[in-house]
């Protein structure tokens, strides 16, 4: 490679003054590169911004107008209690395809047979999310790992 080199002379053909192009991306660059004032150096200052926007949400008094939708409360809250409102948002997602419910619904009727009809809601929202793990390999190893394994069919 040490024997490229590169003609910086000037011809008649190209002019003397070169242009460079403006970077588009200039500004986007310098606002990532620029620290975020939401940054914290260190766990403990994030635990501690986290506990007191814990302690804003514990006394949060509603108005009388509220409309009881969660997700609008959580973005109207972005500004004040903004760690929670993410958490919130993330937890408040709603599945891009109705496939994942389908299955769920699916399961819980494999689950609810004649024979058991009258199990409790709470018992079959357990056996469908255990089955759910079951079928995608999120059992606990101690559990697969043991002599007697249960299946949920």
């Amino acid at each position: 490679f040490s024997s490229i080199t590169q003609d910086t002379s000037t011809s008649a053909d190209t002019p003397s003054s070169k242009r460079f192009k403006q970077d588009p991306f200039a500004d986007f660059r310098q606002k990532t590169a620029s620290p975020s004032p939401t940054v914290f150096p260190t766990k403990r200052a994030w635990t501690v911004e986290l506990d007191r926007q814990i302690q804003i949400y514990e006394h949060f008094q509603l108005d009388s107008d509220y409309n009881n939708n969660p997700l609008s409360f959580w973005k109207n809250q972005k500004d004040t209690i903004n760690m929670l409102s993410n958490i919130a948002n993330s937890l408040f997602v709603i599945p891009a395809s109705s496939a994942e419910s389908e299955r769920h619904f699916s399961i819980a009727g494999q689950i609810v047979t004649e024979q058991r009809s009258l199990l409790d809601p709470d018992t079959i929202e357990a056996l469908v999310v255990l089955k759910e793990a079951y079928i995608n390999n999120m059992w606990p190893a101690s559990v697969t790992g043991s002599k007697k394994i249960v299946t949920l069919d």
